[in-house]
């Protein structure tokens, strides 16, 4: 403690222990390195299309990258807002098996006068599929009116969903872009209303737009959650309310869109035999009440009519086709055909020249007809005499072959269709009971005569013939072609090699009934040929040894599913 403190210097620093990069590390910097160079090498070489379609290196507008979204206006999400993953199940993600167009063969583009900026359209592209619109579809669907005086900028700005939707209608015919258009609108719209919990007259009938012409891309499970979310914003907004004092033109386009809703669920689920499903009608008949007053659009007298019929085809559903454990009805089955018979006969008078005017008023009349004599195939109800029932299936036929001779006409024509695209499902419904009609084993019915009188073999070639021009004509629009797509991811041509091996079997069966119906053996007691005379082993040939193409759509026939059909 004595001792003279002497100042010393001080030790040197220990070496700092070098950190030694582990191999992931060494690994992740050269991938960014990599990817560095790559951007770099990609800036300088791409060339970048200007509106024209030509290589300009000074244009602003850059060739689309497939990873890149598309979407007209770049959404914020909310601070606070939910992962869109727990609703994947009800909109599963969209993923394309077919390529985007490449750098070289946008460049090398045949039509030069296409952008190929997005896929949804810039504004002079817009304007015309918004004139295209305005020119074939909206006739189709009055549910959703666009103004005259409303170009497709301001449309795009005010109506966010409606444009996309119109913009989507529009490229139908262009199977690559038609169908990515409508997926990312779909994911959208699953996005804005389960997890932002949107509710707005806009969104509501964009959604009406993508159920009646896209539904042949969505299946049965997602088309059917759609309804039901159709009916849900109508009901978060309060639209059958808006019915009392609605003399504005928004309170007349919220009538119009609640219309349209009950026509889409009705369209539907009525020849799919979905009564439970049915929507209630309380309120429709003031809503048309007040739209036909206030003829705001000469369209608004159609829509009055297709509600009209709809109603007429959902009260014989519920009457005629009765659910396992529910009572049956005590009046005969041949009063209520009578009674029901006099209501589509005054409803087809009051329509009047319209029925040649407007196609689908006359199909909506035969698919009535045949929900109401369609039962006599299968004779639930068991206390129908002979006579009767045939006089009913007569009759039935005859709808049919009205039905199939109207659809048949306009499935030559491509550019003016005179149907909605979900009408598809009454066709599908159709064809199902035109199988079972061809093949029924019952005595005196005599399937030969039935085959000259309803030509079914015809209506399938027909029906055949119809969706390869479909699948031919959207594998030749701008986007298919530069993304070289050979049509396979088409939803049309899964239903056109559907229909050609259904076709097969069908002429099979029929020639087997005719057969049966010749040597006599058609008087043998048919309780167990109540579907036509087509069993398990008919639908599982037909469908192959899965049963993948049909899946949810057919399970079986008593259940047909038609929602895939696109026809």
């Amino acid at each position: 403690m004595r001792e003279t403190c002497i100042s010393r210097t001080p030790a040197p620093p220990r070496p700092k222990k070098v950190a030694k990069r582990s191999q992931i590390q060494d690994l992740q910097r050269r991938l960014e390195e990599l990817e560095t160079s790559k951007v770099t090498k990609v800036d300088k070489s791409t060339p970048i299309l200007s509106i024209n379609g030509a290589s300009d290196s000074q244009s602003h507008h850059a060739t689309p990258d497939p990873t890149m979204s598309t979407d007209v206006q770049p959404k914020k999400e909310p601070p606070h807002c939910l992962d869109a993953g727990f609703i994947s199940h009800i909109f599963p993600p969209f993923t394309s098996t077919t390529p985007w167009p490449s750098n070289d063969t946008l460049c090398n583009n045949p039509c030069p006068n296409q952008p190929w900026i997005s896929l949804w359209p810039p504004e002079p592209e817009a304007e015309c599929l918004l004139a295209k619109y305005r020119r074939s579809a909206e006739p189709l669907f009055p549910f959703v009116k666009v103004p005259s005086n409303l170009r497709a900028a301001e449309l795009k700005t005010k109506h966010h969903f409606l444009w996309k939707a119109i913009m989507m209608v529009g490229t139908f015919m262009d199977g690559v872009r038609h169908g990515r258009v409508g997926e990312e609108l779909l994911a959208e719209i699953g996005r804005r209303t389960m997890v932002e919990g949107e509710r707005s007259l806009d969104l509501l009938r964009g959604m009406q737009l993508l159920v009646a012409w896209f539904h042949h891309a969505l299946g049965s499970s997602r088309l059917t959650n759609l309804l039901f979310l159709l009916r849900s914003v109508a009901l978060g907004l309060e639209l059958s309310g808006k019915a009392v004092g609605a003399d504005g033109e928004r309170d007349l386009d919220a009538l119009r869109a609640y219309a349209g809703v009950y026509y889409l669920n009705t369209l539907v689920f009525t020849t799919n035999k979905r009564t439970e499903v049915l929507m209630n009608t309380s309120q429709l008949d003031q809503c048309c009440t007040i739209l036909e007053e206030a003829q705001q659009f000469e369209s608004d007298a159609l829509l009055v009519k297709l509600v009209r019929i709809q109603q007429l085809a959902q009260s014989i559903s519920l009457t005629v086709f009765v659910e396992p454990g529910q009572q049956p009805m005590q009046l005969p089955m041949t009063m209520v055909v009578r009674s029901f018979q006099d209501q589509i006969n005054s409803l087809r008078q009051s329509f009047g020249s319209d029925l040649e005017t407007f196609p689908m008023l006359e199909a909506h009349i035969c698919i009535a007809q045949i929900l109401l004599t369609e039962w006599a195939i299968s004779d639930l109800h068991l206390a129908t005499p002979m006579t009767d029932r045939l006089n009913l299936l007569w009759t039935c036929l005859r709808a049919l072959r009205k039905l199939f001779d109207g659809r048949v006409q306009e499935w030559t024509d491509l550019d003016n269709p005179q149907f909605l695209c979900l009408s598809g499902s009454d066709v599908s419904y159709a064809l199902i009971v035109g199988i079972r009609l061809s093949t029924l084993r019952l005595p005196g019915w005599n399937l030969e005569q039935i085959e000259q009188e309803l030509r079914f073999g015809a209506i399938m070639d027909a029906a055949i013939e119809h969706l390869s021009l479909v699948v031919e004509r959207r594998r030749t629009g701008v986007f298919s072609v530069a993304a070289r797509s050979d049509g396979r991811a088409d939803p049309f041509t899964g239903l056109l090699r559907l229909c050609q091996r259904m076709s097969v079997h069908v002429r099979e069966e029929m020639r087997r009934a005719a057969e049966d119906y010749r040597m006599g053996s058609a008087a043998v007691d048919d309780g167990g040929l109540t579907a036509g005379g087509l069993g398990d082993g008919f639908w599982r040939a037909m469908m192959g040894q899965s049963g993948a193409v049909w899946g949810d759509a057919m399970p079986h026939m008593e259940n047909f599913d038609g929602l895939q059909m696109g026809f």
